[in-house]
């Protein structure tokens, strides 16, 4: 088998063992009483967020040999760190410039779910997807000059990242929490209200909340969720 072939099966068999982990957590220590429900717009939702991923990574991946990355030429543990470092910096500003008025479009589809659980994380518009996507393969790439395997990993992680922040579950970290999002900590950036949205912008360290001010402790799991506005389909699934 070709090696880029199993590297993809390693890529996707992580994302169903993923799934599996968060499903099962979900139902036998659920934080919030109401379980995952499963609506035939869940396979749309899916269908849309894996079709731009796809499409955004042929985009922007060589086809053939990677150009000479300027980091390239760190060691392995020091470049994850620093990629780890400067790819969630770079997602906790595009996050919260989503959250401005020019940029909610993007959004506002993610914020309208109702449920906040391993599932619904998927409910994701294109331009989204696309403008998450794109950073973490030009600086992962183009920057660190990162292998397809190691590419791949990161992808790995992401999908990890993805069903953690949103799956129904709690885990006390302690103090932990200034620097890690945990499940709670993005259940409340999903709480109903504008008020409530602009905060935990976090995708991996919530440490940038903490150091520009956009921190709000969870302190309760009474949250309504979703968005006042009524949003269209199609153009919640494009985020135009």
């Amino acid at each position: 088998m070709n090696p880029l072939d199993t590297i993809a099966i390693a890529e996707k068999g992580a994302l169903v063992v993923f799934v599996v982990l968060f499903a099962v957590w979900e139902i036998y220590r659920p934080a919030r009483p109401k379980r995952t429900t499963l609506k035939a717009f869940d396979l749309v939702a899916v269908l849309n967020v894996g079709v731009f991923s796809l499409v955004c990574k042929w985009a922007l991946t060589p086809s053939e040999g990677y150009a000479a990355a300027p980091l390239g030429a760190l060691s392995l543990p020091l470049k994850i760190i620093a990629a780890l470092i400067v790819i969630d910096f770079t997602l906790y500003w595009i996050h919260r410039a989503m959250h401005s008025s020019l940029l909610w479009n993007t959004h506002r589809f993610h914020h309208s779910i109702k449920e906040v659980n391993w599932l619904k994380g998927i409910y994701t518009s294109g331009t989204h997807i696309s403008m998450y996507i794109a950073p973490q393969i030009l600086l992962g790439i183009y920057v660190f000059g990162f292998t397809r395997l190691e590419m791949a990993l990161a992808f790995v992680i992401g999908y990890f990242v993805q069903l953690w922040q949103h799956a129904n579950v709690s885990l006390p970290i302690g103090v932990l929490k200034y620097l890690f999002v945990t499940p709670q900590y993005h259940r409340r950036h999903h709480a109903l209200g504008k008020d409530m949205h602009d905060k935990n912008f976090g995708a991996i360290l919530s440490v940038w909340d903490v150091l520009f001010g956009t921190y709000a402790e969870p302190s309760h799991e009474n949250y309504e969720f979703g968005v006042a506005e009524k949003v269209p389909v199609v153009r919640g699934l494009l985020g135009v």
